[in-house]
């Protein structure tokens, strides 16, 4: 019998992601604020947006590894469009964790600065030389970019959770840990029909 549930890599995989982008976006999209609220220094606030960024970047090869080669439970209960519309969304956002990171890859180094990654004892190559130009241009890039991506997350979690409160299905539960819900009784309606069907059967004489 197959698992109901993906695999445990992908669902790994899938929540370490989640986190980091969940860092890269508060990093990235509050570092105004939280550095006005003396949260953090900016210096601290783009370390953990970079760091963070080039992390998911590096989960993106095990992701699809995981995705291709590890068990994944079909979608239930959607058509054929709708299944078409689902593998087109994950492949968006399989290009857009690959894109985006490398985007500001590119940012950083057009302004003449390394990404050290400390504490995997290793400095990232340098994709392009020190460019200001450059830089005003790929950070234009790099803001429409995240606004697309951070819009199609939306719909990514919206329609999960729309799956798992509204539909109260299990899409949410099998790519986490959490207890799957009970299957559907069956209904009672066939029996109910054929006990109406034997009383008017009893009914005809010498029945």
């Amino acid at each position: 019998m197959k698992p109901i549930r993906h695999n445990t890599h992908s669902i790994f995989f899938h929540w370490a992601g989640a986190i980091l982008l969940l860092a890269v976006v508060l990093s990235g999209e509050l570092r105004h604020w939280l550095v006005d609220a003396g949260v953090a220094p900016m210096r601290t606030l783009m370390v953990i947006h970079i760091g963070a960024g080039m992390a998911g970047l590096s989960l993106v090869l095990p992701r699809l590894l995981a995705r291709l080669f590890g068990y994944h439970p079909p979608p239930a209960g959607v058509n054929r469009l709708d299944k078409w519309l689902v593998k087109g969304l994950h492949c968006l956002l399989y290009v857009l964790l690959i894109v985006e990171p490398l985007i500001g890859w590119v940012i950083v180094n057009a302004k003449d600065f390394a990404i050290p990654m400390p504490l995997l004892g290793f400095e990232f190559p340098r994709l392009v030389a020190a460019d200001h130009d450059l830089v005003a241009s790929m950070a234009l890039i790099h803001a429409v970019v995240s606004r697309v991506f951070y819009s199609l997350i939306t719909l990514h979690a919206g329609a999960a959770l729309w799956h798992h409160y509204v539909k109260k299905d299990d899409v949410l539960c099998r790519m986490t840990w959490l207890r799957l819900p009970p299957p559907d009784k069956p209904s009672a309606r066939p029996l109910s029909h054929y006990r109406q069907l034997m009383r008017r059967y009893r009914r005809f004489p010498n029945a």
